[in-house]
């Protein structure tokens, strides 16, 4: 695992207020394939937009977070699925949904604002609870009728979402990448939890 805090924000790269953070995320890859990864998995949802700058780099595959979820939604036999996540993420995601027969449904656009937000609340741990139940209430607003279930597309999204209002109409995307890893190793969640 590596986790560099010194990596630009892609947030404010993707909105045109800073660097690029390609080099830092490159460089980040190689370190973990120099350090013996057989796969790399990249939790950040939003770190996706950068995708083929970062696989161009390693020779072990790069699990693709996006496509990881939206083949999990479509097992499920989701065709209508409901999408918090940043607004970059909401945009890889819509790139791909219709290779899945998924109709992503996605907040206002005064829902979306308080979502990021909230995302900005969570990366200062600034008051997480409040957060988590202020996620919940963004999800139970009119965007999210008809839905057949929603996906916590960020990572800060699932960590704050209250445990109590969890439901399996809910897709942690956290939870979804680690099983994705785990099947790329040749190991399944069972025997890593047993490990």
């Amino acid at each position: 695992m590596l986790a560099d805090p010194r990596i630009p924000s892609r947030l404010d790269h993707l909105a045109g207020r800073g660097p690029s953070p390609v080099p830092a995320l490159r460089c980040a890859a190689q370190q973990l394939e120099a350090a013996g990864a057989t796969v790399v998995a990249l939790p950040s949802s939003t770190t996706h937009a950068y995708y083929d700058d970062i696989a161009a780099c390693v020779g072990v595959p790069l699990l693709h977070l996006p496509t990881v979820i939206l083949k999990a939604v479509a097992a499920r036999g989701w065709r209508t699925v409901g999408l918090m996540a940043t607004t970059p993420t909401v945009r890889l995601y819509h790139r791909w949904a219709g290779d899945y027969a998924v109709r992503l449904q996605c907040p206002d656009p005064g829902t979306q604002d308080d979502l990021m937000t909230l995302v900005n609340q969570v990366k200062l741990g600034a008051g997480l609870e409040r957060a988590g139940s202020g996620l919940e209430t963004l999800r139970m607003r009119p965007w999210s009728r008809d839905v057949d279930g929603v996906i916590l597309g960020c990572t800060e999204l699932p960590v704050v979402y209250p445990r109590k209002a969890r439901s399996r109409s809910l897709v942690d995307a956290t939870d979804e990448l680690a099983r994705a890893a785990l099947r790329a190793c040749g190991r399944t969640p069972r025997e890593a939890a047993g490990a």
